[in-house]
């Protein structure tokens, strides 16, 4: 069933969908100011092609309902705002055992926050390369890597800069994902099980 641009229900969502347009658009902005490219909603939002939230243009319902679930996602997702992201990024350091985050602003912060996002990217690489998508989302998945990477160097986290830190993390994880084979979904040829 497809409804006309003059029904009161596509109307009534246009409406809607017009007010969130406006409020991820704003989203996208703020996070650009605070140079927090590397969110995960922003990094979401340039893999689906970059293209502005709008309803400029659409005439169908369903058009207005894809554009409506597109925004809605963006704006659901965590770090799409600016707050969010920082609140994710010190999480993330936190549970890794960055200690200064708190303290830093300006370059350093960007930087640090650089370098983050960067291994969080090789975390999910390594992840998706062994099969376990939405692993590398955990918190104790990053944990428990740093928790590897200092046994095996005996590194001693407390002793190191949270930039040094991070060149062994990245390092590492950059390591496991090129030495890992890539598994892809198909039938184990041992036990005949269909793997995911």
């Amino acid at each position: 069933m497809s409804k006309k641009s003059d029904g009161s229900a596509f109307k009534k969502l246009k409406a809607e969908t017009q007010a969130l347009t406006r409020k991820a658009n704003a989203r996208i902005r703020a996070l650009e100011r605070a140079n927090l490219t590397e969110s995960p909603a922003y990094k979401s939002y340039k893999k689906h092609g970059s293209k502005k939230f709008s309803i400029k243009g659409i005439k169908i319902y369903q058009d207005l309902q894809k554009e409506y679930w597109r925004t809605q996602r963006f704006l659901n997702n965590k770090t799409s705002t600016v707050r969010g992201t920082k609140r994710y990024i010190k999480n993330i350091s936190k549970a890794v055992g960055l200690s200064n985050i708190d303290i830093l602003s300006g370059r350093d912060a960007i930087e640090l926050q650089t370098k983050i996002f960067e291994a969080i990217d090789k975390v999910e690489e390594y992840y998706d390369n062994i099969g376990k998508h939405g692993e590398a989302l955990d918190y104790r998945k990053h944990f428990h890597e740093v928790t590897e990477i200092s046994e095996k160097y005996g590194l001693d986290l407390t002793e190191m800069s949270d930039e040094e830190f991070l060149e062994y993390y990245v390092n590492e994880i950059d390591l496991k994902a090129k030495n890992t084979e890539i598994r892809k979904p198909g039938r184990d040829e041992e036990t005949g099980v269909f793997l995911f």
